[in-house]
């Protein structure tokens, strides 16, 4: 089986991640090979890792991994899953889909820090740097923008977490700046999402928590003003935001 150190060498042959085409070509005579769907999991385990350390790379890394999933002798190649049932078979790309999910969902929730309570905003927070491969992975249509787990993290940054989730003001910002960072790089699609969660108007909700003094450190206040430019619009900004 493919092991990480492997899947360093594809896809950091030097101290610069390869291309895209360089890395799916690398990957494809592997996941053809490959009889087991524990692959995959090693696969979305070492994006994760790598999206934590070196979050600029993380656009390469959603664009490798859809053109990965969009080729159909890849996305619809079937693994056996007997933790599913018995018998029971899964396609690369659901596979690849629903464990990214899941690795999205643990970082924003911060299980892998050793500080569940770091409130830095900066490429230390595993809440920040998930936040950036959550709205690359909704870029990519590697995610929907409706997935559950970031619209709470999103409604939790605009103050308006409804009844069932706890508050935890003292990550305000945090929170904050995952709800910016999401409406920064896919804007247009969230937006669309948030109107069926929330009641409010994104734009004047960000504004709001500008007037309140949420954002504090220069980083966020600078990828808030950005962010209040072209949240409405379908814009990349990944180049634009300092904060990671």
């Amino acid at each position: 089986m493919c092991q990480p150190e492997d899947l360093q060498k594809i896809f950091y042959p030097t101290s610069n991640i390869a291309h895209p085409a360089d890395i799916v070509s690398a990957l494809l005579p592997i996941v053809q090979n490959s009889t087991s769907i524990g692959f995959v999991s090693t696969l979305i385990k070492y994006v994760g890792e790598i999206a934590n350390k070196r979050p600029r790379d993380i656009e390469t890394i959603c664009k490798t991994l859809s053109t990965l999933i969009e080729n159909p002798e890849i996305g619809n190649k079937e693994f056996p899953a007997p933790a599913y049932g018995p018998g029971f078979s899964m396609t690369f790309r659901r596979a690849s889909l629903i464990a990214l999910a899941e690795e999205i969902s643990d970082g924003l929730d911060n299980v892998y820090c050793d500080e569940p309570g770091n409130l830095s905003i900066d490429s230390s927070n595993v809440r920040l740097t998930t936040a950036l491969l959550s709205a690359s992975a909704i870029k990519y249509n590697l995610q929907p923008a409706e997935q559950h787990i970031p619209i709470n993290v999103l409604l939790q940054g605009l103050q308006d977490p409804g009844p069932h989730l706890y508050p935890e003001p003292e990550k305000s910002e945090v929170f904050g700046c995952v709800a910016i960072i999401h409406f920064a790089v896919v804007g247009d699609r969230i937006c669309e999402t948030m109107k069926l969660n929330f009641s409010g108007d994104v734009v004047q909700a960000l504004r709001k928590l500008k007037d309140k003094g949420v954002f504090q450190s220069p980083s966020s206040v600078k990828l808030l003003e950005v962010c209040l430019i072209y949240c409405s619009e379908s814009v990349n900004l990944l180049l634009e935001i300092s904060v990671l």
